[in-house]
Parts: C-alpha cells; sequence; structure tokens
C-alpha cells in the first residue's frame, strides 16, 4: 500500500535522482519510486491494490506520471501525478485521483504540495 500511503501522507521530504530517462524519487519514509520518462508503461505489483501500469513522459517541462489501477466491482480509477519545477527553488506535486462505476465519472480529487529544492550533491542531479 506504498504508493497509496505516499499519496494520503504530507511526505516531507524527497530526494530526486535524475539521469534520463530514469528518474528516481525516494520520500523520507524510506520509499523508493523508479519512473522512466521515455514513455515505457511499467506494470508493479502494489500491495493490497493489485497489479498497476505506471507510463512516464515529458511534457514540455513537466514529468507527467499516470497510474492506472485493476477494475475492482465495476469500479475503475486512476492516479495522475505531474512534477514541475518552479523556478529553481520550488517543486510543485499534483496528484489527480479519478474514479468511475458503471461509466459515469466522478469529479477527481486533487492534491498539490509544494517542496522547498535544496541542492544536497554539490552538483546538479539531487534535489531534497
Amino acid at each position: 500500500m506504498e504508493m497509496m500511503q505516499s499519496m494520503s501522507l504530507g511526505i516531507q521530504r524527497l530526494t530526486i535522482l535524475h539521469e534520463e530517462p530514469q528518474i528516481q524519487i525516494e520520500d523520507s519514509n524510506g520509499n523508493i519510486r523508479l519512473l522512466f520518462t521515455d514513455g515505457r508503461s511499467v506494470e508493479r505489483e502494489e500491495e493490497g491494490v493489485g497489479k498497476t501500469k505506471v507510463k512516464t513522459r515529458w511534457k514540455k517541462d513537466r514529468v507527467v506520471v499516470k497510474v492506472g489501477f485493476p477494475t475492482v466491482g465495476g469500479i475503475r480509477s486512476g492516479v495522475g501525478l505531474t512534477y514541475e519545477l518552479e523556478g529553481r527553488n520550488r517543486l510543485i506535486v499534483t496528484t489527480s485521483v479519478s474514479m468511475s462505476a458503471a461509466g459515469s465519472p466522478a469529479a477527481p480529487l486533487e492534491i498539490r504540495r509544494v517542496y522547498d529544492l535544496r541542492d544536497t550533491s554539490g552538483g546538479a542531479g539531487s534535489s531534497q
């Protein structure tokens, strides 16, 4: 349930390592997510959720992540995450959760978090 916990808890710190096409994001709880910005679809087994499909790509200067969950009881759900740099000192993470039952979508829930960036590596590539 790592994914659901990290979406619902206020994560205090993110450590981001980026070497195209891979982005590694570690939160302050020690959870690590690997994303690939070349658009490949990666299937993952999420505890308590089942098999998810994760697809990541660049959209201009934003990293866009789409997560598809298995359909359970006729309910489809998905999560979209957008990582966007604001200037050189802020990272904005927007999470959108959507659900639909019997083809009727509910209004999406959107969570927006803003992180102050600090370079801890002495060079480019790692931010907290």
